[in-house]
């Protein structure tokens, strides 16, 4: 934490794709002495967190509030996460825990499910059950004081405890703040003592968790009820609510929802996932709104590209080669000349 190549070599992940910023390019002409100036900082337990610029986003119908960190403070985080934090927790956590993992993520957490299916065709058939769970506001009820006696388990140099009680404190009393790499890291690592508890003493071999979404598959629907209530206890225990209208049980054959696909196992054995007929309908809504915008000049058309490809990426793991040409069509129709520029070239 006061190695100068460290921050130098932070700083340029950091950079990458907002050195257009005005704030970036003021830090690097001065960079050595701003550098040096956080090592100061950090050395004598100086407060490193700055005013952040916060803002509410709605997502599907929910706030979120996202925090925009300065450079400056953005460094000391990144640096801390890379060379303390992750090799501390992470060595820690199942393996199917999916989230802010490196060379893991959702297409990761799909593929695994897919895998977690086939194996419980070939023990048990296509017929079973799957509980799956969802946290209620997981990041904005986070509770810092289970956090801090959780980290000063892992976290023995008290200078270093001291700074991520502060990075963790600057995001208020309770919860953490989206936008801060620490915060998405604690949320991984949070409830990992429910993941071994779900794995190891309940022994439910296929199970997953992808940050706040979590599923277990069993041929035992009363099992499942009791591993709920034993989930409910252990959430009790670290302060997570369990959002009741999520949290449902569903038949393997039938299919169940996660990270916004519908999985199922057919009688063949094949598994079968389709993407949610709720995304779709969100995305040519979105599209529609994009196209006004672009005719206003609001947005670019790159902007809309992206959003484009990030969809088309979510359903990599999927059967959805109709839906992907019905809405390559819609796209075409709706952007003309823009889309078959991207097509062909």
């Amino acid at each position: 934490m006061l190695d100068f190549e460290n921050y130098v070599l932070t700083f340029f992940q950091c950079r990458k794709r907002t050195s257009w910023k005005k704030s970036i390019q003021k830090f690097q002409l001065n960079l050595s002495q701003e550098i040096l100036s956080i090592i100061e900082k950090v050395k004598y337990n100086k407060k490193i967190t700055m005013k952040p610029i916060e803002f509410l986003i709605n997502e599907r119908g929910k706030e979120r509030k996202i925090r925009s960190i300065p450079i400056q403070e953005r460094i000391v985080v990144k640096n801390f996460c890379n060379n303390v934090i992750s090799p501390l927790i992470l060595p820690s956590l199942i393996f199917h825990n999916s989230a802010c993992v490196k060379r893991k993520g959702t297409l990761f957490a799909k593929e695994e499910l897919k895998k977690h299916l086939r194996k419980y065709y070939f023990k048990n058939g296509n017929k079973g059950h799957v509980l799956t769970v969802d946290f209620s506001k997981f990041f904005a009820n986070i509770n810092h004081e289970i956090v801090f006696n959780k980290l000063r388990k892992v976290l023995t140099n008290e200078k270093l405890f001291n700074l991520a009680k502060q990075i963790i404190d600057s995001s208020g009393d309770v919860g953490v703040c989206l936008g801060s790499e620490l915060s998405q890291l604690i949320a991984t690592w949070f409830p990992s003592e429910l993941d071994h508890f779900i794995k190891e003493v309940l022994k439910i071999k296929f199970y997953g968790r992808y940050m706040d979404d979590l599923y277990l598959i069993h041929n035992d629907k009363e099992y499942l009820n009791y591993c709920l209530k034993e989930i409910k206890r252990i959430c009790e225990k670290l302060k997570i609510t369990i959002n009741e209208n999520k949290t449902q049980f569903h038949k393997t054959e039938i299919g169940f929802i996660f990270l916004k696909c519908n999985f199922r196992i057919s009688e063949s054995g094949k598994i079968i996932v389709k993407s949610c007929k709720k995304n779709i309908l969100r995305l040519k809504r979105k599209l529609k709104k994009f196209k006004k915008f672009l005719d206003e000049g609001k947005i670019n058309y790159h902007d809309v590209r992206n959003t484009y490809e990030s969809w088309k990426g979510h359903l990599k793991a999927s059967n959805s080669y109709k839906v992907k040409n019905n809405m390559l069509i819609y796209y075409i129709k709706l952007f003309e000349l823009n889309a078959y520029i991207d097509k062909f070239l």
